[in-house]
């Protein structure tokens, strides 16, 4: 079985597929917020966050019923009262999709102390993200480490490969790829013929 064991510093992994992955998700849960009905206020943000939209839709089905009692002719009346079962099925829709999109953000982003929430121009509710904490996250994640017995199997093994082409280098004279000297196949990683003739020919000059 694979123990872990302690962990050994390897190095950081490219952040940038890492980084627009995050600031997509973030852009994307912020489009959600725009979209929410105007009924929907800051205060009800970490209810929706948590309980998505199990108990603002029924204050909002109140609030489209109380909104029906004050239209004054019938015919209006009887409209919009055919109209609520839609606006409260789309209205859950945006609801959702806000908590969907804020559940979907990655699990190592510190989101309670990453984002803030204001109103925007048009009083539309949105979000904001302190920039050096997302930096900060997305350079934790990218650190690599082997602490696995296998992990630090394979790691000494790329260590010795390395030691091995640098001290080839140093005897054959000249300057090459790894990958110009191993044939690899499915079975098992050989050497290149072509490439160790090369070198012959190199030393004999």
């Amino acid at each position: 079985m694979d123990q872990m064991k302690e962990k050994v510093f390897i190095g950081n992994v490219a952040d940038f597929q890492l980084k627009d992955a995050a600031n997509d998700q973030l852009k994307s849960f912020r489009r959600s917020l725009n979209e929410l009905n105007k009924f929907v206020e800051l205060s009800d943000l970490q209810d929706i966050l948590e309980n998505g939209s199990k108990n603002i839709s029924k204050r909002f089905e109140e609030h489209l019923w109380q909104l029906n009692a004050d239209i004054k002719y019938f015919p209006d009346r009887e409209r919009h009262k055919q109209s609520i079962p839609i606006l409260i099925e789309y209205f859950n829709k945006q609801v959702e999709n806000v908590k969907r999109n804020y559940d979907s953000l990655p699990e190592y982003l510190p989101k309670e102390k990453l984002l803030s929430y204001e109103y925007d121009d048009f009083q539309r509710i949105t979000c904001k993200w302190n920039h050096q904490l997302l930096d900060q996250a997305i350079q934790e994640q990218c650190e690599l480490f082997a602490q696995t017995d296998r992990e630090i199997e394979v790691f000494n093994c790329v260590k010795d490969l390395i030691d091995a082409a640098n001290k080839l280098k140093t005897v054959a004279g000249i300057p090459f790829k790894v990958t110009d000297v191993i044939a690899d196949s499915v079975r098992a990683v050989s050497y290149n013929t072509n490439t160790i003739y090369e070198i012959f020919k190199h030393l004999k000059q």
